[in-house]
């Protein structure tokens, strides 16, 4: 069964109903409006049932009387394609929803839009010509909030002419489970803090995670930024392995520098998996500590 996902104003919660039309109108003011309830469009945008004609609707009375654009915004479709991990079809893998969200790249806002999913497609309908950033989320593991660890992913840009839409393929990647030195499938403490209170470790430091699937790389970096003020620095120890474990030997860090871990997981030349932390306020693409 299609499911409809609306998704306007709630960053990454979008709504879902049951298939239905989703209308937009134009106010005297300019503003545009999207519903998928006919009940909640103003009477001088809509007569009878009219509403269910190509978008065309007759106004009979008032200071819009004539005829007016009233659009399902399903009408346009913008961007479809078809959604995969590992080379294998998302509804081969779980029959879980993936949850689309837009933004609009000119703007920086939430962009207005309609997905549609079934058997592994997708169909997003609603976008005006532009350029767009889109997030898939997938919750495959209910033990654990949304973009935790064993959840699927992606983030895409692209842009919508006026013409043909636009086809993208997606490769999903997962979002690697981190056991050792810390669990990142729940917050961890002193996350997002200052960068002199970063929690600190004994080294040398071993990094353990679970495994994605069969023939893959995961490939690790370590770099040394400093606090005051704040540099990145450059990687001091990289590496590839088809181990799910590394150990490092790292110096203890001064007063005014911490480390930085990186992780990414590849197989037949594309990337398959990242690591994603969390704290209580926000996530990042890296763990970030400190050797005592």
């Amino acid at each position: 069964m299609k499911i409809l996902l609306v998704l306007i104003l709630i960053l990454l919660l979008p709504v879902s109903t049951a298939f239905a039309e989703l209308y937009k109108w134009k106010d005297e003011g300019g503003k545009l409006h999207f519903t998928d309830n006919i009940q909640n469009v103003p009477e001088e945008y809509r007569k009878g049932s009219n509403y269910k004609t190509r978008g065309t609707l007759n106004i009979t009375s008032g200071r819009n009387k004539g005829k007016r654009r009233f659009a399902p915004i399903r009408e346009t479709l913008a961007v479809k394609g078809i959604l995969e991990f590992d080379n294998e079809l998302l509804s081969d893998i779980s029959r879980v929803e993936p949850r689309f969200w837009f933004r609009n790249e000119a703007t920086g806002k939430v962009a207005g839009a309609v997905a549609e999913y079934k058997a592994g497609e997708y169909e997003v309908y609603g976008l005006e010509p532009g350029n767009y950033g889109m997030s898939i989320n997938v919750d495959l593991n209910p033990a654990n909030p949304l973009m935790y660890p064993g959840d699927l992913r992606t983030w895409k840009t692209f842009s919508v002419s006026e013409k043909n839409p636009t086809r993208l393929n997606l490769n999903l990647t997962k979002l690697i489970y981190l056991i050792k030195p810390v669990d990142n499938g729940r917050q961890i403490p002193g996350w997002g803090g200052k960068c002199q209170n970063t929690p600190s470790i004994s080294g040398p430091v071993t990094f353990e995670w679970k495994p994605l699937a069969d023939n893959v790389y995961y490939d690790y970096s370590i770099s040394k930024p400093t606090c005051k003020p704040f540099s990145f620095g450059k990687a001091i120890a990289s590496g590839s392995t088809q181990d799910t474990k590394v150990t490092i030997p790292l110096e203890a860090s001064s007063s005014n520098s911490i480390y930085l871990f990186k992780l990414n997981a590849r197989k037949d030349g594309r990337t398959i998996g990242s690591l994603m932390t969390h704290g209580g306020n926000g996530h990042g693409w890296d763990y970030r500590f400190k050797v005592r």
